[in-house]
């Protein structure tokens, strides 16, 4: 990749001249990486208006390669983009990412027609976060929610496709925030963890009362509403478990529900083994207390497949691609297999700006 990039050096032309150049992306998961030299500020220093066109301009160099670039088999056209002139070159990380939202905004709008499926802002570091997040969504006009509104009314059947980790996120449950995990679970710092994925997997817990997180019982009559209302819930196809409920793990009882609610450290009431939450982490996933739902899961999915005289909206909403194989890819499974039959609609799942977890 140096070495391709090399062959189009930035200082042989003026300064912003070239605004950006494509290389292969060889070892990395991206077919192609955009390359694009930004403003350079000294630190402290005010901006100028022309730092803030040379930035703009980055952006809409970048855009305008991927535009050029092929799509990818299943026809859509992604790009990642980083904060540009952030780091070393000192562009402060609050005012470039109002100019990046706004360029970008700006570019779409007048590219209509663009081969372009997806742009995402990618930040490292809280701080880089931050002002995106505090960000407005720009007004981009597009006939894509036209479209959508006219296939849900016009659908015999619509299927939500809900995902997990995104709608946690949607409404504040970021898995990767340093600032949420900090504020909600203090006393877990002193482990050496910062994030609630960091928990995912953590063994170094120093008792088990401590790894259940059990500082008090909850009232008898609310806990047995939320036991209730757990239950309902429970009745619905959850393909990756659930985490209401507690799992032996050493799946004593494959055939029994043999999932309680615990009211102190997790312990199996049959077998005395540990338990953690149900979710399908490996193979002492007790499968028997979802089956009923995926077999409803499966007939409804294949009358659907089968009837291609009707049409079937799928709505996708907070499904990511952490775990692709679960919803993402079965879901445009669906469309392939449904011959114009199925129609699918990929969405975020998105919360007011003035929701506070």
């Amino acid at each position: 990749m140096q070495y391709q990039a090399s062959q189009h050096d930035f200082c042989q032309n003026p300064p912003f001249k070239v605004k950006a150049i494509v290389t292969g992306g060889y070892c990395l998961s991206a077919s192609h990486v955009v390359h694009t030299v930004g403003p350079q500020l000294q630190r402290g220093s005010g901006l100028t208006g022309t730092q803030t066109r040379q930035l703009a301009r980055c952006y809409r160099g970048v855009l305008d390669a991927v535009e050029r670039l092929p799509a990818t088999p299943d026809g859509g056209k992604r790009v990642t983009l980083c904060g540009v002139s952030t780091g070393l070159f000192a562009y402060p990380a609050r005012d470039a990412a109002a100019v990046a939202v706004d360029a970008v905004a700006d570019w779409l709008a007048g590219h209509e027609d663009t081969s372009i499926t997806d742009v995402v802002f990618n930040t490292f570091t809280e701080e880089d976060h931050a002002p995106l997040s505090s960000l407005s969504s720009p007004l981009v006009r597009s006939d894509s929610l036209e479209r959508a509104r006219q296939w849900l009314r016009s659908a015999d059947a619509v299927m939500v496709s809900a995902g997990g980790a995104g709608l946690s996120a949607s409404v504040g449950l970021d898995y990767t925030s340093l600032a949420l995990f900090a504020r909600h679970f203090p006393g877990f710092l002193r482990y050496g963890l910062r994030t609630l994925y960091s928990v995912f997997g953590f063994n170094g817990w120093p008792t088990e009362r401590v790894m259940a997180g059990v500082e008090g019982v909850p009232h008898p009559r609310l806990l047995a509403r939320k036991v209730l209302a757990t239950t309902r819930t429970s009745e619905r196809p959850t393909l990756t478990g659930a985490y209401s409920f507690l799992q032996c793990l050493a799946n004593c009882r494959p055939r029994r529900h043999g999932l309680v609610l615990a009211l102190g450290c997790p312990f199996c009431r049959f077998c005395g083994g540990k338990m953690s939450i149900c979710v399908r982490g490996g193979t002492w996933f007790n499968e028997f207390p979802f089956r009923d739902g995926e077999r409803r899961w499966e007939g409804f999915r294949r009358g659907v497949v089968g009837d291609k005289k009707k049409t079937t909206v799928i709505l996708e909403l907070g499904v990511g691609t952490s775990t692709t194989g679960v919803l993402r890819w079965p879901n445009e499974d669906l469309v392939v297999r449904g011959d114009g039959s199925m129609k699918l609609i990929q969405g975020v799942a998105l919360r007011p700006a003035n929701f506070q977890l």
